[in-house]
């Protein structure tokens, strides 16, 4: 199996967190309202409040791991291809985004089986879906991995993790509660204690990060809040229906509709936990805005709101804009967000190349959900290590929403741990 070629976490880590736990004193019966006013009280508004990415693990169309996805896009080898049975209204061959790994019968089984004794009654699942959930087995049995190696305690209770599923906004209730057991089930596997695994539904993604970051700083005072996060986006659009649906409403990529979506497919995940010295990979900052979708008729994107988060979100960090060496996005095919990025990054960044320097994750997956955010963010944090310097992860794929990260390399444990 593939895994991102980056040092684990430094030894120790897991004891500090717990010599927090032990040193916390009763908790205070205040109302969440009033304890969570307190909380931004106490924090200066101008601190960038972090969070550390552990590990993490993917399988998209042109890379197995954050390593191999960002070779593949520093070569320039991440375009869509005609795919070899989705056609469009003509019969014409579509572009597409298809990842080898959606296809592992065994894996596929599995689930099956286990869903069947254990899901009442047993979802249907679409092929679209089976296929993101077997993207999504393997990812999660990448970070679960990390999770049990690094986090459970050789002896004593087991800290509680939190898992959150980002699946695709069109798949009903009871395929939703199936894939979550299911990923439970993938983490109970792992050695993690069933109790101690926490299913949440996260809002957008970049809300969720934010939230889980401001949370960071008090969530490992009992054992009753989570030690750390499994992210884990999965979707997959390669299905003739989901052509025929996008072709009817008009937002298939093709020659006449460059701003369409390519069908594609993929799986991404990020073991996130509290920022502390020596910790994880990369520390990762997050500033999100809702916005406006751009009506059809807007001629172009207009930098302005992703030059203020990065204004907001440097000034918080207190890094110069000079030091950043890389702008990885989300972005996809839309010409219109791509002129978007490229303008912000002449605004905040105007040292960088823009052929070398700002890189798209969008077109290495095709239209897949959260996936592409995701995955930008583990590039990202596997880019900063290499390059030993902090870089910028834009998302502005989702018309709905505007956010902008900042990932930095770990610096180095202060005790020597």
């Amino acid at each position: 199996m593939s895994t991102t070629t980056t040092s684990p976490p430094a030894q120790g880590w897991l004891s500090r967190i717990g010599g927090r736990l032990a040193r916390q004193p009763a908790a205070q019966t205040t109302s969440p309202a009033l304890q969570q006013q307190a909380n931004e009280e106490r924090r200066s508004p101008a601190a960038a409040v972090s969070l550390a990415i552990i590990a993490s693990a993917l399988r998209t169309p042109h890379g197995a791991s954050a390593a191999e996805l960002d070779a593949s896009l520093a070569a320039n080898k991440v375009d869509a291809d005609l795919d070899r049975t989705l056609v469009d209204d003509d019969g014409l061959p579509v572009m597409s985004a298809r990842c080898a790994q959606a296809i592992d019968e065994l894996v596929r089984e599995e689930i099956a089986d286990w869903l069947a004794a254990h899901a009442t009654p047993a979802p249907r699942l679409t092929d679209e879906q089976w296929r993101a959930l077997v993207l999504a087995t393997a990812v999660l049995r990448e970070l679960a991995g990390h999770a049990a190696a690094n986090l459970l305690p050789h002896d004593g209770a087991a800290p509680l993790l939190q898992l959150a599923p980002l699946l695709p906004d069109d798949w009903q209730p009871e395929q939703r509660q199936a894939a979550s057991m299911w990923c439970r089930q993938v983490l109970v596997q792992s050695g993690w204690p069933m109790a101690q695994v926490a299913v949440v539904a996260p809002e957008s993604p970049p809300a969720f990060i934010a939230r889980v970051a401001r949370e960071a700083p008090t969530s490992a005072t009992t054992f009753t809040t989570p030690v750390a996060t499994i992210l884990l986006a999965c979707a997959s659009s390669i299905g003739q229906e989901t052509v025929d649906r996008w072709s009817a409403d008009g937002t298939l990529f093709t020659s006449h509709h460059p701003r369409g979506r390519i069908p594609g497919e993929g799986a991404a995940g990020l073991l996130l936990a509290p920022a502390l010295d020596g910790a994880g990979l990369a520390h990762i900052s997050l500033e999100v805005e809702a916005r406006d979708p751009a009506p059809p008729s807007q001629k172009r994107l207009s930098p302005g709101q992703l030059n203020t988060l990065a204004e907001r979100l440097l000034r918080g960090a207190a890094v110069a804009p000079a030091d950043i060496a890389m702008i990885v996005a989300d972005t996809g095919a839309d010409t219109l967000q791509v002129l978007e990025l490229m303008a912000f990054g002449s605004a905040s960044a105007p040292h960088l190349d823009h052929a070398s320097d700002i890189v798209r994750v969008g077109p290495a997956c095709g239209a897949c959900g959260a996936v592409p955010f995701v995955a930008a963010l583990a590039v990202a944090a596997h880019a900063a290590l290499e390059r030993a310097a902090p870089l910028l992860c834009v998302a502005n794929d989702n018309p709905a929403w505007r956010a902008l990260a900042l990932v930095r390399p770990i610096p180095p444990s202060q005790d020597g741990s």
